[in-house]
């Protein structure tokens, strides 16, 4: 059972791209960005397909250190969240007059943001979900991959989790408890592509894939309750999976475009710096417009993820370098 390496796709970063400024849109009250806090659920789908596919392909090659992905996942986060915090705690201590963000900073840090009080640093729930997740992850498929499982076997089990998970979007829509199955989605996305399939109409598939994220979006308020966040999910999926079909199609081409790529290489910067510089701009001067925070934020987006680089690329060249404990039946990995 051999995994095909998924390669590096800069149509992927576009994705990134779309996700972050449907989120910057939403907190930023730009009209019509009502339900773009669903691009956390982009954001999710795509790390679930990403991380999987290289766990997966890892394992099979006999590289996978579960210390060295936790270390290599750590260097890549806690720079960026490290400096926001540090930066932002004290102004928020100044602006917003309350202490509570003492305890939001550390929550943020120790990614226990859901069981925190209202403070700058509420956005962060998203990272805490994401490494729960994460914590789990790599034992669970590791444990199917050695007992065998086949690479489709595995994607419609975890299919069947994520549609499951997101089921309970028709109890209660939005709920905390069912963003993660969006990451299963992404996952099981990935064991399918992994193990050969592919989409026949994968230009269709990106096209309808982004439709249905943008319906989802800003149709949200006229749909019952969990459609939205369905259209996003499953749209996602279907637009992720005709960029992995089909990398140079012309629909990719558009994001992946100088403008797309540099936004989402820095997406999870400007993720971390544009919601409190939102809400402390909203404090002192009135001024909630993503129109003019947005690209102030961005901007230090690029220049926090510039002046980061070095030291984090220094480390991942150390990780590589440095032996891991491995689990049953692997080796150390030198994979990025």
């Amino acid at each position: 059972m051999k995994a095909t390496r998924l390669g590096h796709m800069p149509a992927l970063d576009g994705v990134r791209a779309v996700a972050i400024l449907l989120v910057v849109g939403y907190h930023g009250f730009v009209p019509g960005f009502g339900y773009g806090n669903h691009g956390v659920d982009v954001f999710f789908v795509l790390s679930g397909f990403l991380i999987s596919a290289l766990i997966a392909g890892q394992f099979q090659d006999g590289e996978f250190s579960r210390n060295r992905f936790y270390l290599r996942r750590a260097i890549r986060l806690m720079p960026a969240l490290l400096v926001t915090v540090v930066v932002f705690t004290p102004v928020g201590l100044i602006v917003m007059k309350d202490q509570q963000t003492l305890l939001g900073a550390g929550a943020a840090l120790l990614y226990l943001t859901p069981f925190a009080p209202t403070t700058i640093f509420d956005h962060t729930w998203t990272l805490a979900l994401e490494e729960w997740f994460y914590l789990v992850w790599p034992l669970v498929l590791g444990k199917m991959l050695r007992d065998r499982l086949s690479l489709r076997q595995i994607a419609l089990l975890v299919g069947i989790a994520g549609v499951t998970g997101q089921a309970f979007m028709i109890v209660q829509p939005g709920s905390l408890a069912a963003r993660p199955s969006t990451l299963l989605l992404g996952a099981a996305l990935a064991m399918w592509w992994l193990d050969g399939g592919r989409i026949p109409r994968p230009q269709v598939a990106l096209l309808g894939g982004f439709g249905s994220i943008m319906l989802g979006v800003f149709a949200g308020p006229e749909l019952w309750g969990p459609v939205p966040y369905w259209l996003t999910a499953f749209g996602t999926v279907a637009m992720i999976g005709g960029i992995a079909c089909d990398a140079h199609g012309f629909s990719a081409r558009v994001l992946e475009s100088v403008p797309m790529v540099a936004i989402g290489v820095v997406s999870y910067e400007w993720y971390l710096v544009h919601s409190p510089l939102l809400k402390l701009a909203a404090e002192l001067w009135g001024i909630e417009s993503g129109f003019f925070i947005g690209p102030i934020s961005l901007a230090l987006a690029f220049g926090l993820h510039r002046a980061l680089a070095p030291m984090q690329q220094h480390l991942r060249l150390r990780s590589s370098r440095t032996p891991g404990k491995v689990l049953p039946g692997e080796q150390s990995s030198t994979h990025d």
